[in-house]
């Protein structure tokens, strides 16, 4: 078992009707405490439990991907000719993870004033260009590299390796949290922005299945596309779709009547490429909501940082399409429409909320325990050792045999009679050089065989050269001992042998 790595933030703004009369019931959600409002961030109604232990809190249960999908990606990754793909899917979750937003160019030119007074304070006036220089050598230095990627068939390939499971797990865990509040809700269209491998469309399936009609898949990254449409078809490009009623396209529908039920942008806003463009896509995602609006980020500071943004733009926009005038509130998680209290602490700290979830079993993480329980951080995923267990239960079995034989024939636990002789008993004891050359070969090929399989295993999990080495020399040195010791047996045997 897994979690999502590093958290995800969640963030779920609802849009109702006022004839419904829902939106001030879960405004009163709020209030779970009798006496403490929910305007209060002060209070300390938790006393010492922490607050994942908050009552307004759902929790999921380990999440376990659907089997068409997971073996559909495990078909795709053994069909793919990629060198080096566990290295590949660990460089691009570390360089995902790592990612922040780009710098606007406001700040840009803000920090190059800044570096410019500071150079002039400390250098001739007279040497403008090169006092120009340096404040772009020093801005390189300093700025932040943001770079967008192009999503090819083989990047899109480990994408798919290094976050499907995981992103299937966070998106359940927000249609878990309008399910839970709202049970009696049954979608009939959703719209995934940035759909990419498609797993916000199998994670909707999956909770509202029985009445989704519509699926509409949009992503600018065609290899993206058709990767998301094998997935579908069970790892083939033929084939009927595990999830019918899906549809893919590069662009946004641009007719102003087109709304969906649910609306999700998955991971989506940290790959634009400026604030104006979040912006726009962010607008244009809520004039396409009917009823939800769903947005997840990686639990970073830069992602907390941007969904709270999205919030802010979507709860304080004056302008209301005249086709829907319906003002929006915030759903879930945070029953509220203050101010995070996390940014106004003294440091920071993004909001994150983490899902358990089962990984797919790829050829690096069969055995890999990796990841915890959302409370709980001694919990792990392997498969069960059942060829040690064999083996066991062979030695055991012989053991088993043989102590049967002793009591049923007592006569054969008798000491034979041996001649006794001045020569004393070793192990591996030969008469001639020529036989004792032959076992130690014997017993070196045996070695080698133990030495190679140990070496390929230090190099299957990536051990240091420096640790993998002496793990080696061990092992080899260890061949020697049985070769030296027949020589010894023979010195013993032929004490007069020139």
């Amino acid at each position: 078992m897994a979690t999502v790595r590093g958290s995800r933030y969640l963030l779920t703004i609802g849009r109702w009707r006022r004839s419904f009369g829902i939106a001030p019931q879960f405004r009163a959600l709020a209030a779970l405490v009798p006496g403490v409002s929910h305007v209060d961030n002060k209070s300390d109604f938790l006393g010492k439990r922490p607050h994942r232990r908050h009552p307004g809190i759902l929790q999921l249960s380990c999440v376990r991907l659907p089997q068409g999908l997971a073996e559909a990606a495990q078909l795709l990754l053994l069909e793919s000719s990629m060198p080096n793909m566990e290295k590949q899917v660990q460089a691009l979750t570390n360089y995902l993870w790592s990612r922040h937003l780009p710098v606007e160019p406001e700040e840009l030119q803000r920090r190059a004033v800044l570096l410019e007074k500071k150079i002039l304070e400390n250098a001739d006036s007279c040497q403008t260009e090169k006092h120009h220089e340096e404040v772009l050598r020093a801005l390189r230095r300093t700025t932040y590299h943001w770079q967008e990627l192009s999503y090819n068939e083989g990047l899109s390939l480990v994408y798919m390796a290094a976050r499907l499971d995981g992103g299937f797990a966070a998106v359940s865990r927000a249609f878990h949290e309008i399910q839970a509040r709202l049970p009696d809700f049954q979608p009939q269209t959703l719209m995934d922005f940035g759909s990419g491998t498609g797993s916000v469309t199998w994670a909707a399936h999956s909770t509202w299945g029985q009445s989704l009609r519509e699926y509409m898949c949009v992503d600018s990254s065609a290899a993206m596309l058709e990767l998301a449409e094998k997935l579908l078809k069970g790892g083939s490009g033929s084939g009927m779709p595990c999830v019918p009623g899906v549809f893919f396209r590069q662009f946004l529908p641009v007719s102003p009547k087109v709304q969906f039920d649910v609306v999700v942008a998955a991971f989506s806003l940290s790959e634009l490429p400026s604030k104006a463009d979040r912006t726009d896509v962010v607008q244009t995602l809520w004039r396409k909501t009917g009823r939800f609006l769903v947005l997840v980020e990686n639990g970073t500071k830069a992602g907390h940082s941007l969904l709270m943004d999205a919030r802010d733009l979507v709860l304080n926009r004056k302008e209301k399409s005249p086709l829907d005038p319906r003002p929006g509130f915030v759903f879930a998680p945070c029953p509220h429409e203050l101010p995070c209290p996390q940014l106004t602490a003294s440091k920071p700290l993004a909001c994150s909320f983490s899902q358990a979830y089962h990984p797919i079993p790829f050829s690096w993480n069969r055995t890999k325990s990796e990841g915890h329980s959302d409370d709980d951080a001694d919990s792990a995923y392997m498969e069960y050792p059942y060829g040690e267990l064999v083996i066991s239960l062979g030695f055991f079995l012989v053991f088993l045999l043989e102590s049967l034989a002793l009591q049923c024939c007592p006569g054969t636990a008798e000491t034979p009679k041996v001649q006794e002789q001045e020569l004393g008993l070793a192990v591996g004891l030969q008469l001639t050089v020529a036989s004792t050359v032959q076992l130690c070969l014997a017993v070196l090929a045996h070695k080698g065989i133990v030495v190679f399989g140990v070496g390929l295993r230090l190099v299957q999990v990536n051990v240091l050269r420096r640790l993998a080495f002496p793990s080696i020399m061990n092992n080899g040195s260890m061949a020697f001992k049985p070769c030296l010791l027949s020589t010894l047996c023979v010195v013993c045997q032929h004490p007069h042998h020139p």
